[in-house]
């Protein structure tokens, strides 16, 4: 029995043509050979190459010759054709380190030529319009849009309409990938069988970061954003609706100056606290809020039906008052219930994690779940009109709030003035399409802000309303057409984009009669008006190929697919709740900071006329004039630091027994014994010249004690310690004033001393003298005077004890005199 088949009357595989079957390239020569030279340049130069090496072998030199001349001609005609860009240049430095060309965005590869699509910064902020069905490889390519803005830097939001946690695992892979984690944010309304409460948000596994959409905003915005989340009635409801929307208004308004002045953290806890009839009369009645910040509270609680002031003073509010309030209250219960329960874990929270404005301007990443399968269409609707309201909150204050003042202070300060742009990807954007976002669509280009609006049909679109889903498709610029199924308005609305070509096609065909013979061209063609994109070719799309539309451009292409490595483990990022400080602290805080100010300000001030009059402290000028030099002599900076100290000691103690010794001349000094023999003293005075004891601050005596104190070469360093050398250098006092004494009798007589007069100059010999004029025996006299030089030594050695006034260097002089004479009238010399 043989097979039977159908009768098909529609069209076969065979009947089927393949197009280019029909399509005739009626362009000139010089157009084709342009794009022949153009994709097939490099390969016809290589084959001329290998021809002019080949034919010398076949005796045929000429040959080669003359394509030597035709290669060179077709590379002077080559060189100029190259692949050119669809619709921008990818950005790059040139050999001059300059930056070419303003392509940052890529999308993919053509299929024709292998081209590389990319877009500028413009034109990712005239908005992106995505659509491909389930299969498509539509979320893939929108994870390759969110790589390549953590590549250049800049920041994302991407809102998931699926909830699919696979997504959330890649977008964790990638941001790990390049090392910004850290900036990683999600909100997820997923709860599924087990409720997060706000409780359980504060173990160590959570389901989402926190965020507090109450924390910003004027009151007049908070209530459209909660009367927003309302479901719409009809009849009498829109009346309540009404009144409650008032209320809220009115209760806001007083919160959030509360909120602004530092006295409260509003929440939506807060809210609910608030909304009972008592506590809004305990509002009313406080004193402390601005008359105009209460006002609205006080007006409503006077047209509420059963209300007046003196029951409420006396405590006794009518019951029908109360009634009348629940009314009110009852239309924000969903709402509220679903704020601070069903999702407590985001927004149970006085202070919230994530910040809109915050993720806009600082370029963070965010990542939002919403439970497309857990949540019926209006309760979807209300989770989208939370992100359309955060957003949006986002973006107002990006707008500017100054008219007057300089353009760098009201324009080029503003936070979204940057090269690179904010992407904010819709995925599934038909499951929570709400009224009211397509003005963000509309003022986002400004703003730095680029919206991929992806989703699987344009049907979809719809569900915020016809006229909101035509505003949203007509701002968006970049249409990309992954595989599609819808035939109607979905298509439709492509085709309409795509637009109208006019090509050239075979005018027929024909047989020659002959039995063997087929069908010929007749060589001759017509030209025909076709839409440029095909149903047929948008549901034959393999995953990751699309159709891009851009400008007046239709470019078939495949499209970039993100594939990272998925990380084994993933965390949220958990932050701290910190208030913000209260006024009062601020303020002392500023106020002790500019006391601190204040006296650095006058310290610094007194330092500085101390300077100005010349009254530098010189031991610190000292100190560092040692240090400097024992540098110069390549000492290490600690050693010199060490060993300048150490002349600082040797300096005090070389003053300390310069002070000692003159106070002990002029204590042997104030009783001598005077000889009134003129003729004797006249003879003393021409044998014995005048001795002076130089001054510490004369040049004679700095100069000296600097000569010994300061010619430290390497073998002279400290062995041990600063004190050993300092005892070393004290030991030779005595040689020290020595030759003091002597330098400055050589001095004054302008000569060289004798012998006699150096003896007699001598300390030693000096205060042996002294002695015996006392009565003291010679053994006796150098007994004490050694024991003076010892005394002396010890206070070098312990300059801690009492210091005697030091005495003028005229009364040293005058004492000197007098001993000296005495001595000799003790000899009974001539």
């Amino acid at each position: 029995m043989g097979k039977t088949f159908n009768k098909v009357r529609g069209v076969t595989k065979n009947q089927d043509l393949d197009p280019l079957l029909l399509a005739r390239d009626a362009r000139p020569f010089a157009y084709r050979m342009r794009d022949i030279t153009t994709e097939n340049g490099g390969f016809i130069m290589v084959a001329m190459g290998i021809a002019i090496l080949m034919w010398p072998f076949f005796d045929l030199p000429m040959i080669s010759d003359l394509l030597l001349g035709i290669g060179l001609l077709f590379n002077l005609y080559a060189k100029g054709k190259t692949k050119q860009y669809e619709f921008k240049a990818r950005m790059e430095r040139n050999k001059d380190g300059k930056i070419e060309n303003d392509g940052i965005i890529y999308l993919g590869n053509t299929n024709d030529e292998g081209t590389e699509i990319w877009f500028s910064n413009d034109d990712v902020r005239s908005h992106m319009l995505v659509l491909g069905t389930t299969g498509s490889g539509k979320t893939r390519f929108l994870l390759g849009l969110l790589y390549q803005a953590l590549l250049i830097g800049a920041g994302c939001m991407y809102v998931d309409g699926k909830g699919d946690n696979t997504v959330w695992w890649l977008v964790y892979s990638l941001c790990r990938r390049l090392g910004r984690e850290d900036d990683l944010l999600l909100i997820n309304y997923l709860v599924g069988a087990g409720v997060a409460d706000f409780d359980s948000s504060r173990e160590l596994t959570r389901l989402s970061n926190t965020t507090n959409p109450l924390a910003q905003g004027t009151g007049e915005q908070l209530r459209s954003m909660i009367v927003g989340l309302m479901r719409d009635s009809g009849g009498d409801g829109d009346m309540w609706k009404g009144r409650a929307s008032a209320m809220l208004g009115g209760l806001l308004k007083t919160l959030t100056y509360l909120r602004d002045i530092g006295e409260i953290n509003l929440d939506v806890e807060l809210i609910r606290s608030y909304l009972p009839l008592d506590k809004i009369v305990e509002l009313a009645a406080r004193t402390d809020i601005k008359p105009s910040k209460i006002a609205p509270i006080k007006k409503y609680l006077l047209e509420l039906p059963g209300y007046t002031d003196e029951d409420a003073l006396m405590g006794q509010i009518q019951s029908k008052a109360y009634e009348q309030h629940t009314y009110l209250t009852m239309q924000l219960t969903e709402v509220m219930a679903d704020l601070s329960e069903t999702y407590g874990h985001i927004f149970g929270v006085p202070l919230g994690e994530v910040d809109f404005k915050d993720v806009v301007f600082n370029r963070r990443i965010l990542f939002v779940m919403l439970p497309a399968l857990e949540k019926d269409p209006d309760a979807l609707g209300g989770l989208g009109k939370l992100i359309v309201a955060g957003v949006r909150s986002a973006l107002g204050p990006a707008l500017g709030n100054s008219t007057e003042g300089t353009k760098r202070d009201v324009i080029d300060k503003k936070p979204t003035n940057s090269k690179l742009p904010f992407l904010l990807i819709l995925d599934e954007y038909g499951y929570y399409s709400v009224k009211g976002f397509a003005v963000v669509a509309a003022q986002a280009r400004s703003l730095g802000v680029g919206v991929v609006f992806a989703g699987q049909d344009y049907p979809s679109f719809k569900k915020g309303g016809e006229e909101e889903a035509a505003s949203t498709v007509a701002n968006t610029n970049i249409t990309v057409i992954m595989k599609l199924q819808d035939s109607k308005e979905t298509f439709e609305l492509v085709e309409s984009r795509g637009g109208e070509a006019d090509i050239t096609v075979t005018s027929g065909h024909e047989n020659k009669g002959s039995a063997f013979s087929s069908y010929v061209d007749q060589n001759q063609t017509r030209v025909e008006r076709r839409k440029r994109i095909n149903l047929l070719d948008l549901m034959s799309q393999r995953p990751g190929a699309a159709h891009i539309l851009f400008s007046d451009k239709v470019v078939r292409g495949q499209l970039f697919y993100a594939d990272p490595n998925q990380v084994s483990k993933a965390y949220l990022n958990k932050f701290l709740m910190v208030n913000e400080g209260k006024k009062a602290t601020i303020d002392a805080i500023n106020g002790a900071f500019d006391k601190l100010n204040s006296l650095v300000s006058s310290s610094n001030k007194k330092v500085d006329d101390k300077n100005q009059h010349g009254n530098t402290d010189e031991e610190i000028a000292t100190i560092f004039g040692d240090i400097s030099e024992f540098k110069e002599r390549r000492v290490d900076s600690s050693e010199a630091c060490v060993m300048a100290i150490g002349n600082i000691l040797l300096r005090e103690e070389l003053k300390d027994a310069e002070m000692q010794r003159q106070a002990r001349l002029k204590e042997e000094a104030e009783n001598p014994v005077l000889i009134d023999d003129s003729s004797i003293k006249d003879e003393l005075d021409s044998e014995i010249p005048t001795i002076s004891i130089p001054d510490s601050q004369s040049d004679t005596f700095v100069e000296d004690a600097n000569g010994i104190l300061n010619v430290m070469n390497d073998d002279e360093r400290p062995r041990e310690t600063v004190k050993d050398e300092a005892a070393l250098l004290t030991s030779n006092f005595e040689m020290l004033l020595n030759e003091t004494i002597i330098s400055e009798m050589e001095r004054k007589i302008d000569g060289p001393t004798s012998a006699q007069q150096k003896n007699s100059a001598n300390p030693v010999n000096q205060l042996m003298e002294i002695e015996k004029l006392k009565g003291a025996s010679d053994h006796e006299a150098g007994e004490n005077a050694k024991k003076s030089i010892g005394m002396m030594s010890e206070r070098i050695v312990y300059p801690n004890a009492p210091t005697p006034t030091k005495v003028p260097n005229e009364k040293i002089i005058e004492t000197l005199s007098s001993l000296f004479t005495n001595i000799h009238l003790e000899k009974g010399e001539d």
